[in-house]
């Protein structure tokens, strides 16, 4: 490791020993390749320094400051120290810190060494008095966020030195017997993160020596103090001395999370933080410890590892432009950050030296970020009776569905996470084993199926967070998932429980196709989506759904149902008072389901509304709502066509001037060559007398039937179904069926005597079986209100009527004593004899009566507060 991050890591040091440690420095002895040699005694102005020894190398780190006011302001660093900055020569730690060095120069002379054997180092407070003793002597030093020093040590030579100022006691102490020399930075390295506290008072000073900057990426949300952080600068330092720069961009929602104390307990720092330090004090010096790879590591050597490798991967999920980062976006990030900074502090508890850890929990792949909740993963190893609580995901399990319906009244997060899932939230969070976010602008699969089961052995799901892009598919885990869509996502709904959130508008598709048999299995989905625009609820194989609860939240929504044309759908309506987007989720799935199972029959069941594999549930669906099936809407049905028939064509007829013959017929003979000729009257020689036509008719006709758009409508009206026989009451049950036709055409062809089509039928649609039925329809949902609903059917023919001269060659067999003549085409034909026309004849109905639906058999209106989860 390089000579300035030990310094740094040795300045911190100084930190866990004396007044309001963090970190209990008595613990050990070594650090790194370095031996702790001694520490400054008690004394009465705060003053801490510590000094090592690496062979025949030495360090003084000076400590900075811990006690501002001290128990009388003059024993606190306020008055000791800090007026070093304004100058002061005199100030008490200028004393302690000189005679600090030249007792360890004491020692290191006695072993044979000199001055130039000595590093100083130190932060802030400390980093001052290292470039006060530093230049004084010229000496090697690092000076970290330092406290202005240049015009005190150019008061103490000038003080050293006849003149007006001329203090000899100053002299003798600072100098003994040797010559002052002119105050000497030239070995002296200064290093600042950007932004910290002291950067402004080095700047009003005028401080001459460079600072060498360290971008936290977080300068315009953390707050000075808080920048002035030395085990911070360590890390930054850590990063630059590795060229780590592709994590700046999660900085400003990771770094603040360095300061979370929940964070840091979580992590395990209890166990080695003092009674008075600051958990997340604590926390940020074992991962900066961790950077040490050599001798002594004091929390192992992974933590700061994963800790930067973790923000790098998190850092892809952050657009270029800040703009298109939303306050839900904010949070996540956040959320993430702290699951991140948490194991890192986990492994720093642990000591951990296993390079297999060294790449975190996070991992970024072909656009999904990764986050691993594994139990096992995060134990690492130990023995435990309980799982680790990881605070992130608590936070982030509340922050996602928060955010997404929001509060109904000003309570925080905490309060209305807790008033909406009860007793159930605690168990949603713990049974959270993956998180997977979409890094990519749009079209990524969240694929969780693949979550491992939780600590106690339980089911495990996940929490999936799409493009804000949209267009992103989820699969849940096994267990209990949350699934956040921004817009135009897919959700499976065969796996797992899942609450699925749909922010924005787009078309939010709910894919029961994987599903094996709906009807046996617990799994269920409550589905809401944002106010913000109109949305449509795309369910795709809804006849396989389970347990899907709906809740559109605004109006003005769009539910189109899809299934195989020859399957049938159930959709139960149920009207709730008191429900809205704030308490949708704090519905139990079970007592719907149950009311459902109760009242209208389960799927096994023939009763009233049973019958169906699936179970969709909508709540509160409204007439500006639009009801699709296949794509196609229903409304207020409208006539189409459904069936077409067209032909245009000739056959033989009856020739009105022909008189005689049996019944008024015209006859004919056929000659021994089978071609017909017209013979005038029954009784001409050489021929068989025959009971057919002697004329020609052209016609051409067409027919349309037509049929409703919204198919054939069936009511049923009955007592709602009951395991005990408790009924509602009767209620409207809406059966659409005929819904969709596949449209095609058949025709055949028959040519005439003179070449031309002479038949053509052509069928355009033929209606599938499928049907979609509303249990608990009223009048008016989806804007359906049954005027013209009427279906029927027209038809218009025209005839041309020509006489025959002479008759083609004809098939002629003999039928009960009589020709039988068939194929009969005109050779040609004569005069015309008349023609005749049906003009257009239609015919209408109404399928459904104004009175089929009324409000005396609406939906009950149910209580809200009845289907709650359970406090």
């Amino acid at each position: 490791m390089t000579d300035d991050l030990m310094n740094a890591i040795l300045a911190m040091n100084a930190y866990d020993f004396g007044a309001n440690a963090a970190l209990d420095g008595q613990q050990y002895s070594q650090i790194g390749d370095w031996t702790i040699l001694k520490t400054a005694q008690s004394n009465d102005n705060n003053f801490m320094a510590v000094s090592y020894q690496n062979g025949s190398e030495y360090e003084i780190s000076y400590r900075g400051t811990t006690d501002v006011i001290g128990t009388d302001l003059l024993d606190g660093d306020l008055w000791n120290g800090w007026t070093i900055g304004g100058g002061s020569d005199e100030a008490a730690d200028v004393n302690s810190a000189i005679s600090f060095y030249q007792s360890t120069l004491q020692t290191v002379t006695s072993n044979g060494g000199t001055s130039a054997d000595i590093t100083l180092t130190g932060h802030s407070l400390g980093g001052g008095l290292s470039g006060l003793v530093g230049s004084i002597y010229g000496v090697k030093g690092y000076l970290f966020d330092n406290m202005p020093y240049e015009i005190a040590a150019a008061n103490a030579y000038a003080d050293s030195v006849p003149g007006n100022a001329y203090n000899p006691s100053l002299a003798l102490y600072i100098y003994g017997n040797s010559i002052p020399s002119p105050i000497d930075e030239s070995k002296l390295s200064a290093y600042a993160t950007v932004g910290e506290a002291l950067s402004g008072l080095r700047w009003a000073t005028n401080q001459s020596q460079p600072v060498t900057g360290l971008d936290s990426g977080a300068t315009n949300v953390l707050g000075a103090v808080q920048l002035h952080s030395m085990a911070l600068a360590t890390m930054l330092l850590y990063a630059s001395d590795n060229n780590l720069t592709n994590w700046s961009a999660i900085a400003p929602y990771w770094m603040p999370e360095l300061w979370n104390d929940d964070v840091a307990n979580a992590a395990g720092v209890g166990a080695y933080k003092t009674a008075a330090g600051s958990p997340s004090t604590a926390l940020q010096e074992m991962i900066a410890y961790s950077a040490i790879d050599e001798g002594t590591m004091l929390y192992g050597d992974v933590a700061i590892k994963s800790f930067f490798d973790d923000a790098a991967d998190l850092a892809t999920l952050v657009p270029s432009n800040v703009d298109d980062i939303s306050s839900s976006n904010d949070m996540v990030y956040r959320d993430l950050s702290d699951i991140a900074i948490q194991y890192a502090g986990h492994l720093a508890a642990d000591k951990s030296t296993d390079a297999a850890l060294v790449n975190g929990i996070v991992n970024s792949s072909l656009g999904i970020v990764t986050v691993s909740l594994n139990s096992s993963t995060w134990l690492d190893g130990q023995s435990a009776s309980s799982a680790p609580t990881i605070v992130g995901t608590g936070n982030l399990v509340r922050d996602v569905i928060m955010s997404t319906v929001g509060t109904p009244t000003a309570e925080d997060y905490d309060t209305g996470f807790q008033n909406l899932l009860k007793s159930e939230g605690p168990a949603l969070i713990a049974g959270i084993t993956e998180v997977k976010v979409a890094a990519s602008p749009a079209g990524v699969t969240l694929d969780a199926s693949d979550a491992v089961n939780t600590f106690s052995g339980s089911l495990g799901g996940a929490v999936l967070i799409g493009s804000p892009n949209g267009n992103t598919s989820f699969i849940g885990g096994n267990g209990t998932n949350v699934m956040l869509g921004q817009a135009s996502d897919t959700f499976d709904l065969a796996q797992g429980n899942n609450f699925i959130l749909e922010q924005n508008g787009g078309t939010a598709t709910l894919d029961a196709s994987t599903a094996s048999d709906p009807s046996t299995t617990a799994n269920w989905a409550m589905v809401e989506s944002g106010v913000d625009a109109p949305k449509t609820f795309l369910f795709q194989s809804a006849n396989l759904a389970p347990l899907t609860v709906v809740y559109g939240a605004n109006g003005n929504d769009t539910f189109d149902f899809e299934a195989d044309a020859s399957k049938n759908i159930g959709v139960y309506i149920l009207q709730m008072n008191d429900i809205n987007q704030a308490n949708f989720l704090a519905l139990d799935p079970s007592k719907i389901d149950a009311y459902i199972d109760q009242n209208f029959g389960s799927s096994g069941d023939d009763g009233y509304g049973g019958g169906f594999d699936d179970k969709i549930v909508l709540i509160n669906p409204t007439a500006s709502d639009i009801l699709k099936y296949n794509g196609q809407i229903v409304s207020d049905p409208t006539r189409y066509v459904q069936y077409s028939s067209s032909r245009i064509g000739g056959e033989s007829d009856f020739n009105p001037n022909m008189h005689g013959g049996s019944n008024g017929m015209g006859e004919r003979s056929v000659d021994p060559n089978n071609n017909l000729k017209l013979v005038g009257d029954a009784n001409a020689a050489g021929g068989t007398e025959a009971y057919y036509t002697d004329a020609w008719d052209e016609y051409s006709n067409t027919s349309n039937s037509y049929s409703m758009k919204s198919g054939n409508i069936g009511v049923t009206r009955d007592y709602a179904y009951s395991n005990d026989y408790q009924t509602q009451g009767p209620q409207n049950k809406l059966v659409l069926t005929g819904l969709t036709a596949n449209q095609s055409s058949f025709s055949y062809d028959q040519q005439n005597w003179d070449g031309s089509e002479t038949d053509t039928d052509t069928y355009y649609y033929n209606s599938n079986p499928g049907s979609l039925s509303l249990i608990g329809f009223n009048v008016g949902d989806f804007g359906i209100n049954f005027a013209n609903n009427g279906a029927g059917s027209d038809y218009q023919q025209s005839d041309q009527l020509y006489a025959v001269s002479e008759w083609a060659q004809a098939n002629v067999s003999t039928m009960n004593g009589l020709p039988d003549i068939t194929g009969i085409q005109p050779a040609s034909i004569g005069a015309s004899l008349g023609t005749s026309s049906t003009p257009l004849t239609p015919s209408q109905w109404n399928v459904i009566g104004d009175d089929a639906f009324t409000s005396a058999y609406n939906r009950p209106s149910l209580t809200a507060s009845d289907f709650m989860r359970a406090a």
